[in-house]
């Protein structure tokens, strides 16, 4: 090569060129230069300057992002000088003062490939903004929310419009004058530079498809932090490669565009897992963590000052441990920073598990929410002998008349209004899901715990409910039901906290992460009543079996022959029974003057969810209620038998029926204001959508 595309000129070192002065980095300034030769100058060298830039850029970020730029640089360059430069070998044109060759251009190469790659990355991540998003935001704001995400080289995983033509046209200014600039200073032929860009975008398209293919099997890995964190995985793969089996739901005005199967979004998901898991266990059996306390807490006001200082600042976290700080960032806000730790999966039914098996508890020990700890010498599920198991006719029996809400028809009323209410949620028909919420109100269905979880996602994605009142209120009458376990009221509670503290940054997450959390808070609903279900029917067959308990036919066929006693601390048990199971509607053996009832009486929109036995012992128990004075004893099993049917109070519906009538004043009104403008402009073209 050092043969063949030396120029005529060049004889030895201290040669002189006679067309300028060689300059380092492969230019040449021509004798009195004018001002294109002048600008062409300067962009040969603003090549080198972006290149230490991004190296610069790599050690401050440390991301797999900046090194796979950086990377991407050196291979460029080597293929350039040492591949195709020596498998050409065609001399520079007359006029340069380089004594290389000269095809292809490597500087050509190298600008063009960058931009390519550039525009590969940040095409991914772009989304349409809704309409007037530009307009009604100011400079500043604009200027702030290009900043935060990263300027000319984004972090965040979704960039809008504007903020793409600016990094678009910032690159192109840049990068794509630089080959012309070669010609015009005689350095390279128009072939040359015409090849150079050739092989850099076929270089840069080869590169992005093998970084791609990485990306995608890796994605699971975006936040890990390795070598002390000298390298972090902070390059998520694009949207359209990942979980295709998750319904695409465009972004709106309301809804962050972080996606559904954003590894960031999965990691967000987790840390709401472990921080509802975290503020369910109490404080003396496991130490909550920073992030994790809950408001009224002494160190809550230390926590939210650090998670706004953390939120404002750049800088990844470096603590000891092995955690990670992940962002997901809305219009170039912050909307979650929070601290993993890697290689901890949280499925529902372990938390659960970990909820309830903390620790070793002695009986009679009181749990953390309130419950006594029932006696060992009871039999359990799996060392229950033969004799003592009931026939699945027996439990239904004992369930219809002990537990009125868990009874055939109530469950399959209720299920069949769960499955319409989930329905109309995931198809975003607010219209029925209403008449669905009505219809529990009118056929006055017993509520649970799978009911109350569905009522606070349904107000929370409903877009006629802007606010998280309504979901507050669902919260406080999930509180106020008593049969629901303390653990799944936290998650609920821990949840709408989050809310509240991303509304302080004015976004929230979309549709598809909503959806994801409440399928999980539904597993988790239903883990939690199966296991309440579970344990009455333990304690049901310990009592039935024991005769303390009678039901039709089964006395006589099990409880007379076994001959047990009666348990002589049988209130003791019943009221430790109604604190830790949660249930009621227990039958008052024979000789009692107490039985089931309550303050609120069963109507008649309860005859075709409840028996006919069911409703004379409700009516029977009220009767003996009132000739008791209607007192009845704290901590007596007649307190236990006393408790109703749990639905949703007056007070929530008489408040649903206010927001309902607001809400079609202001549907009324905005369907007159449609009229009056069709009439006033007839050729417009009608919208014929919902609002």
């Amino acid at each position: 090569m050092a043969t063949v595309c030396k120029p005529a000129w060049y004889v030895d070192s201290d040669s002189i060129c006679p067309f300028g002065e060689h300059l380092i980095g492969d230019i040449t300034a021509p004798f009195n230069p004018d001002f294109f030769d002048g600008i062409s100058i300067f962009y040969g060298y603003l090549l080198y300057v972006v290149e230490v830039m991004l190296i610069l850029t790599m050690l401050w970020r440390r991301g797999s992002r900046e090194y796979s730029l950086v990377l991407f640089i050196v291979v460029i360059f080597l293929l350039s000088e040492f591949g195709w430069k020596l498998a050409a070998r065609q001399p520079r044109p007359v006029g340069s003062c380089n004594t290389t060759c000269g095809m292809p251009s490597s500087h050509a190469v190298r600008s063009v490939a960058l931009w390519t790659i550039l525009m590969f990355d940040v095409a991914y991540r772009a989304y349409q903004t809704e309409q007037g998003y530009s307009v009604s935001r100011s400079f500043l704001k604009k200027l702030r929310s290009f900043l935060r995400n990263g300027h000319f080289l984004p972090t965040a995983s979704a960039i809008s419009e504007d903020q793409l033509v600016v990094v678009v046209g910032s690159w192109s200014l840049v990068l794509l004058p630089i080959p012309l600039s070669r010609v015009i200073l005689r350095d390279h032929t128009p072939q040359q530079v015409f090849m150079g860009g050739i092989i850099g975008i076929v270089e840069a398209a080869v590169w992005h498809f093998i970084t791609l293919l990485v990306r995608i099997k890796t994605h699971h890995y975006v936040g890990a932090r390795v070598w002390k964190g000298i390298f972090i995985h902070n390059w998520p793969a694009p949207r359209c490669y990942i979980d295709r089996a998750i319904e695409e739901t465009a972004p709106d005005g309301h809804h962050a565009p972080v996606g559904k199967a954003d590894p960031s979004s999965a990691r967000m998901l987790q840390h709401l897992r472990r921080r509802c898991l975290a503020a369910a266990l109490p404080v003396a059996h496991q130490p909550l963590p920073r992030s994790t306390v809950a408001r009224g807490h002494p160190a809550a006001a230390s926590r939210d000052t650090a998670l706004a200082a953390r939120l404002r600042s750049r800088e990844p976290s470096r603590t000891r441990t092995a955690y990670s700080l992940v962002r997901a960032r809305h219009r170039g806000k912050a909307i979650a920073s929070c601290e993993l730790r890697r290689g901890v999966k949280h499925t529902p039914k372990k938390m659960l598990a970990d909820v309830h098996n903390t620790r070793v508890l002695e009986p009679g020990e009181l749990l953390p929410w309130g419950s006594v700890v029932p006696p060992r010498d009871i039999p359990g599920p799996r060392n229950k002998p033969e004799a003592w198991k009931l026939s699945p006719e027996q439990h239904a029996q004992l369930l219809e008349e002990y537990l009125p809400s868990e009874g055939l028809r109530v469950v399959k009323a209720r299920s069949k209004a769960h499955k319409l209410l989930a329905l109309h949620c995931r198809k975003k028909d607010w219209h029925r899901w209403q008449a669905a919420m009505d219809h529990f109100h009118h056929h006055n269905i017993p509520a649970d715990e799978v009911t109350f979880s569905l009522m606070i996602f349904g107000y929370i994605m409903c877009p006629k409910h802007p606010g998280l009142d309504m979901a507050h209120s669902v919260l406080e009458e999930m509180k106020q039901c008593g049969f629901v376990h303390p653990t799944v009221v936290k998650f609920h509670e821990e949840f709408l906290m989050s809310l509240r503290e991303l509304e302080a940054f004015d976004a929230r997450p979309n549709t598809g992460n909503i959806r994801q959390i409440m399928r999980m808070f539904w597993q988790i609903a239903m883990l939690s009543k199966r296991r309440r279900i579970r344990l009455f029917h333990q304690e049901m067959e310990r009592k039935v079996l024991a005769g303390q308990w009678t039901t039709t036919g089964i006395a006589e066929q099990r409880g007379e022959e076994d001959g047990l006693e009666e348990d002589p601390d049988e209130a003791l048990r019943e009221a430790a029974l109604k604190a830790a199971y949660g249930y009621a509607g227990v039958r008052v053996p024979e000789g009692s003057t107490s039985t089931q009832d309550g303050p609120d009486a069963v109507d008649d929109g309860d005859q075709e969810f409840m028996g006919t036995k069911s409703r004379s012992r409700m009516e029977e128990g009220s009767s003996n209620i009132e000739k008791t004075g209607g007192d009845v004893p704290e901590g007596s099993v007649a307190e236990a038998r006393a408790e109703p049917l749990y639905r949703p109070s007056d007070q929530f519906w008489a408040a649903r029926e206010e927001e309902l009538t607001r809400l079609k004043m202001e549907d009324s009104l905005y369907r007159r204001t449609q009229s009056f403008n069709r009439k006033r402009n007839p050729h417009a073209r009608r919208n014929r959508g919902h609002r």
